[in-house]
């Protein structure tokens, strides 16, 4: 498992052979009895993989450390559940990226939904405002269950233009609705304006008609893509900010 795991360019593998500690502050905050970070001996470590072999299968779990819990399991050959491991640990690298993205002294951006929370089927609309400067404007949601689809660009909006402090309605704009569908959770929308215009695909992803749909492998590019291309840029020249709206059955 671990030769399978360390293939991974994205992930690094550490083995912990003294997991008796480990595990019983897992116990612990999974009972509610431990709240917060982690002891100082865990700092680092995003997550633990647990493996065990059931016959001719393995069973294998994924758990996040700063909370105890188990975020996703599989069972089957061990060639399997390792790709499948490898896929679901840099999709979580790759969302941690994006999700983290900030720029405090760049352009102010505002995201507004009309709503805060949504049922499945309901219309969804919201704006953006670039309040200091015309720019690009770039459009990533983040889905409950960690799907990732990027609104704009596409391939026929390559270069999608917003003005200083013009409050814009989308997905109106971009000539298309959508509506709340499950998985029901929490959903995060990321809006980015540039100055100039930014590649955001340049490391292989390739963008949809209308929107494009993030593969789990292809989630690392894209979240490559625009930590590069935001970092050739200087700060004053980009801002980003993001919103969360929750979607109900």
């Amino acid at each position: 498992m671990i030769s399978l795991l360390s293939k991974s360019s994205y992930l690094q593998i550490i083995e912990r052979r003294d997991l008796g500690p480990l595990f019983k502050e897992l116990e612990l905050k999974q009972s509610g009895a431990v709240l917060g970070a982690s002891e100082p001996r865990f700092k680092g470590i995003d997550y633990l993989v647990m493996l065990d072999k059931n016959q001719n299968h393995y069973n294998c779990r994924i758990v996040k450390i700063d909370t105890g819990e188990i975020i996703v399991g599989w069972t089957g050959s061990i060639d399997d559940v390792a790709e499948k491991c490898v896929e679901k640990l840099e999709t979580e690298v790759a969302l941690k990226s994006l999700k983290e993205l900030k720029n405090e002294s760049g352009l102010r951006v505002t995201v507004n939904f009309m709503e805060d929370s949504y049922n499945v089927g309901d219309k969804i609309e919201f704006t953006v405002n670039s309040e200091d400067s015309d720019g690009y404007l770039y459009l990533i949601d983040i889905q409950p269950d960690g799907s990732v689809v990027v609104l704009l660009p596409n391939k026929h909006k390559v270069e999608f233009k917003v003005e200083e402090g013009e409050g814009i309605l989308l997905p109106e704009k971009l000539g298309f609705s959508f509506k709340a569908t499950e998985p029901v959770g929490k959903d995060r929308l990321i809006a980015i304006v540039t100055k100039t215009p930014i590649n955001i695909f340049k490391f292989g992803l390739k963008a949809g008609d209308i929107f494009t749909e993030v593969p789990g492998k292809s989630k690392g590019a894209l979240s490559r893509g625009m930590t590069v291309e935001l970092n050739q840029l200087p700060s004053a020249d980009w801002g980003i900010t993001s919103a969360e709206i929750m979607i109900k059955k």
